[in-house]
């Protein structure tokens, strides 16, 4: 039996080779409980994120659209590869970068990020550290 805590019932017993330190985190960790645990705050956010998403699909679109007329005024002709690549290339990352900052919010706004932060604190004040 190597490995982390198993779990009996109402508390995490140490198995071989963990110690005191891992077993107070691995406790700590199931005492708290995210935002997105609750099922309609979880809807709600998702919700939000998603319709976030699609109006930033739109913007990244248009933004693809507008880098293409911009090329085509200072370049002029250009091959339809070209513009392919320019539409696809400045969307997909505006789009990527919409969802990622959207993920940031999300995590922020459901609470996980204070519950991590806490977590690293304790940690930290259990093991006679500064957080």
């Amino acid at each position: 039996m190597f490995g982390g805590p198993v779990r009996s019932p109402g508390q995490f017993r140490p198995v071989a080779l963990d110690d005191a330190v891992h077993s107070a985190q691995m406790i700590e960790m199931t005492d708290s409980q995210s935002s997105l645990d609750d099922p309609d705050y979880s809807e709600f956010a998702w919700r939000r994120f998603r319709r976030i998403l699609k109006a930033m699909a739109v913007v990244s679109v248009l933004t693809g659209l507008v880098a293409l007329g911009w090329m085509y005024y200072f370049i002029g002709g250009m091959t339809i590869a070209i513009a392919l690549a320019t539409v696809l290339g400045v969307s997909l990352t505006v789009f990527m970068a919409a969802a990622l900052m959207g993920l940031v919010f999300l995590s922020s706004g459901s609470g996980h990020d204070e519950q991590v932060d806490a977590q690293g604190k304790k940690s930290a004040q259990h093991r006679n550290l500064k957080p």
